[in-house]
């Protein structure tokens, strides 16, 4: 599996994760300090079109948060079903009582 296929693993849980976080889950021991998660970010942004964002740690100013950010929209598959839905009552007669 790849870096960018590990990182969304990851990241998909819906919660932050700090970069010693990152590397130690998605780069193993093997990173010797040295990891590109800003590449893998721009890789997943373009692999998968999520919206990441991050935010440099308070206490260690070294260290970044990063969390995939749900979206705030509907999917197009959603609206789909919702105009499919209400052809279900298209036709459909009815008489209000006075």
């Amino acid at each position: 599996m790849s870096q960018t296929d590990k990182l969304y693993n990851l990241l998909k849980s819906g919660r932050a994760y700090r970069t010693d976080e990152i590397m130690e889950q998605v780069y193993g021991n093997d990173h010797l300090g040295l990891a590109r998660i800003g590449a893998r970010i721009y890789d997943l942004k373009k692999k998968y079109g999520v919206d990441i964002r991050g935010k440099k740690d308070d206490e260690n100013p070294s260290l970044y948060w990063y969390w995939i950010v749900k979206p705030s929209v509907e999917f197009p598959l959603a609206r789909e079903q919702k105009v499919e839905t209400a052809n279900l009552f298209e036709g459909l007669k009815v008489k209000l009582k006075k």
